[in-house]
Order: C-alpha cells, then structure tokens, then sequence
C-alpha cells in the first residue's frame, strides 16, 4: 500500500488501496454512503467543511488526467472497491457506455404514468405528449 499527500487537499493522505487520513492524523477517515451507494467523507478546505467523494480523492491522488476527464469509473462497477486500480478517467458518455456494456445501468428506465408502464421516458413522451424531463 501506498501513501500519496492529496494534490488539492494538502492536509490528507491517501492509500492506494482507498483509505484516506489526515496527516495529524494516523487513523483513517470516517466514511459514509451517500444517495447514490458512493463512499464520501468530510475534508477541511479554506475553513469550510465539504464532503468530498473518496474514489475522486484517491483518483486525483494517484491517477494521471492529461485529457481533462471529469468522471472517474469503477472498472469492475463495485462504488466501494475504492483501490487505485479499479478507478480510471472517463468522460462522462464514456462512462454511460461502461455503465451499458457491464449491465451495471439498464438501457432504458421503464416509467409509469397513472399505472400505465412505458418502456422508457423517450416513449412515455410520445405517447402522452408529457414532456420527459417533466417525468
């Protein structure tokens, strides 16, 4: 296991296995599951408390960005294997295709409108004339 300070949050450490410490600090971070099943964790910056998602942390910390990419994927789909080696820089429709190819994210959501099911929100809108970003 490797120990990187964090580039942008230079009062943290982190593993290269996901753990995350405060360099006053030898014991790791709490973390907590957020709405989406990612782990976060609260950071100190500029005298603010921000909750920072941990695999972003540990991606900017050890992963390379030449191209910009804002979105980091979990390789094998687990949003808990934090390790360095599952994480990788995508772009956002680059991870929407991983998400599709894995089966990690259904194709289409099937939607229901007064109990009637639609194969997606793409058909509820033609059928119902409702506007989809409505639904």
């Amino acid at each position: 296991m490797i120990w990187k300070q964090q580039p942008k949050h230079s009062n943290y450490q982190v593993s290269s296995s996901g753990d995350v410490c405060h360099f006053n600090s030898t014991t790791n971070r709490k973390t907590r599951l957020d709405k989406d099943g990612y782990l976060r964790l609260n950071v100190h910056y500029f005298g603010k408390v921000i909750a920072v998602k941990v695999h972003t942390f540990v991606a900017e910390t050890f992963l390379e960005n030449p191209n910009n990419l804002k979105t980091v994927n979990h390789k094998d789909g687990n949003k808990n294997n934090n390790k360095v080696e599952n994480l990788e820089w995508l772009s956002a429709g680059d991870n929407t295709k991983h998400g599709f190819q894995s089966g990690l994210q259904p194709m289409c959501m099937p939607v229901a409108i007064n109990g009637k099911m639609y194969y997606s929100k793409r058909e509820a809108e033609r059928q119902t004339g409702l506007k989809r970003y409505k639904l």
